[in-house]
């Protein structure tokens, strides 16, 4: 896959990751775990704070913020898995001309 292939999906990727989240705006569920999480935050924080020192504070946090960012890429990667594969359906099915 050439690099601006890469950065249209990128975009694709973006534009539906947006659509999807302002449908889970709307989803009670989703919002109620939301504020549930936003709670217990601050609850951690306090917990961190009493038990852990600054240098330490902030390996814990990189370490959170490396994982979410690994999560965030490994979607991206399925995602983009799914558009291919999808698109490979299509020509097999023969929808699409090559």
């Amino acid at each position: 896959m050439t690099e601006n292939e890469r950065k249209s999906l990128r975009t694709l990727i973006s534009e539906r990751e947006e659509l999807a989240y302002r449908r889970l705006c709307k989803n009670p569920g989703y919002m109620k775990i939301c504020e549930r999480q936003s709670q217990t935050e601050e609850v951690i924080e306090e917990i961190y704070h009493k038990r852990f020192n600054q240098d330490e504070l902030l390996i814990i946090r990189r370490h959170y913020e490396g994982e979410t960012e690994k999560s965030s890429m490994e979607e991206d990667e399925v995602y983009f898995q799914g558009l291919r594969d999808c698109f490979q359906f299509i020509l097999h099915l023969g929808i699409l001309a090559d």
